[in-house]
């Protein structure tokens, strides 16, 4: 999804049966951005991080962080779904 939010959206929307044209995605897109966001935060204070994703891993600890793998991959075992978390302790993308 993040790196192709118009075709995530489009999916989504598909999903949902709701028709949408070109036009309702890129506004979608646009305003579903962090910067968007942010200037748009209806409670008065900044309550969004960096971003993006994977910057949970920077308040886990490695141990947190590695038991938090091996359950999330018991638990999606077999389904098929694959995401990005981000850059481990050694700066590698844990993809699953």
């Amino acid at each position: 999804m993040y790196q192709n939010s118009s075709a995530a959206t489009q999916r989504i929307a598909d999903f949902l049966g709701m028709p949408v044209t070109p036009e309702i995605v890129q506004k979608v897109v646009a305003n579903s951005s962090i910067d968007e966001m942010r200037a748009k935060a209806s409670i008065g204070l900044n309550h969004l991080r960096k971003g993006g994703y994977g910057g949970w891993r920077t308040s886990f600890t490695v141990a947190m962080s590695e038991f938090f793998d091996d359950v999330y991959l018991h638990r999606m075992e077999g389904t098929g779904l694959k995401f990005n978390f981000g850059p481990n302790s050694h700066g590698v993308d844990v993809i699953m």
